[in-house]
């Protein structure tokens, strides 16, 4: 494929594109073309609706952190639906709450498919370009992001694939249409690799639970037949993984930590014991002892009472007196 860029003429060996149906209507993906810089790159077109998914990765690890650091974005742009911001503010604002919640559905199935000891930042953008409200962009950019990552060079464990479903008159409808999600008793998105399940987001009106079974497994035979989309992409095109520096603990350093941990409790504990016997035997004595200790202290207290009785009785201040001399004190007892 070639396109005129001015004076020159730009040649894309590496463009390809793949069709196939998703719930009935055309699954375009074109790669090789565009944002060349990234790991993989795919314009989505589903419907009329297009989706230009990216992933990235660091060369090195991040330092000091203990989690896998996955930035996924999901962008949404007035130009998509045909508008452009106008008056005083003529920029786009920050993320929606629509485009936040499906960052967050993409982001749930994907992330513990990531190597647990990995610490590359790993970015994954979907930028909806254009709208068709009959073809979700969010379902789009999710099989976007599975194929781009997939594709790259990044390690991970996917593809992945998504439905939305819905249940019009009593009938299970996969991708509903913008018309058919105003009447649907059923909002359901499904995420799945090959094997199994691995995400459900739902909100019905009282829909019984065979009717979820039934409307979950749907929702994976139309996944798996994306998936084996997704395969035969990755078994062209796709990259060789990349090694990558592993973040792993050291197990028997940790086994050794834990061993002296676990011998500091049991000394703890141990001296907890006995420092608790030991108190308990102290407070054993006192009570068993208490009337002894009392007439002990009331006849000291009565003892150093008498001199600085006796001594005021005649004006003398006992404060005064040389404490090493006590030749005072019996004379006080005897008087």
């Amino acid at each position: 494929m070639a396109i005129e860029f001015g004076s020159r003429r730009e040649t894309f060996e590496n463009y390809k594109v793949y069709e196939t149906m998703l719930a009935g209507r055309p699954f375009k993906v074109e790669m090789g073309k565009m944002c060349g810089l990234s790991n993989a790159s795919a314009m989505i077109r589903y419907g009329e609706t297009c989706v230009l998914c990216n992933v990235v990765m660091s060369p090195k690890p991040r330092e000091g952190v203990d989690f896998f650091p996955l930035n996924v974005e999901y962008e949404e742009k007035l130009y998509a639906a045909g508008r452009i911001p106008g008056s005083f503010m003529r920029r786009e604002g920050r993320p929606g709450e629509r485009a936040i919640l499906t960052s967050r559905v993409v982001d749930r199935p994907m992330r513990p498919l990531f190597p647990k000891e990995m610490r590359n930042d790993v970015c994954i953008t979907m930028t909806v370009m254009s709208l068709d409200p009959d073809c979700s962009p969010e379902i789009a950019g999710m099989i976007g992001a599975s194929l781009v990552t997939a594709v790259s060079d990044i390690p991970w464990n996917g593809p992945i694939g998504g439905v939305q479903v819905g249940l019009v008159d009593g009938e299970i409808v996969l991708n509903p249409t913008q018309e058919q999600r105003k009447v649907s008793d059923l909002a359901l998105t499904v995420a799945a690799t090959m094997d199994k399940i691995v995400m459900i987001e739902a909100g019905a009106n009282e829909v019984d639970e065979d009717t979820m079974l039934n409307a979950i497994k749907a929702a994976h035979v139309e996944i798996k037949k994306i998936i084996t989309f997704i395969n035969g992409i990755v078994a062209e095109i796709g990259k060789p993984k990349i090694e990558f520096q592993s973040m792993e603990l050291d197990h028997d350093l940790l086994e050794d930590v834990l061993i002296e941990v676990r011998q500091a409790i049991e000394m703890a504990n141990i001296y907890s014991s006995i420092i608790s016997g030991m108190m308990d035997a102290f407070a054993s004595v006192i009570s068993n002892n208490l009337n002894v200790i009392m007439k002990v202290l009331t006849s000291i207290t009565i003892l150093l009472t008498i001199p600085n009785i006796f001594f005021s009785f005649y004006g003398m201040n006992v404060a005064n007196l040389p404490l090493d001399q006590f030749w005072w004190f019996p004379l006080a007892l005897s008087w």
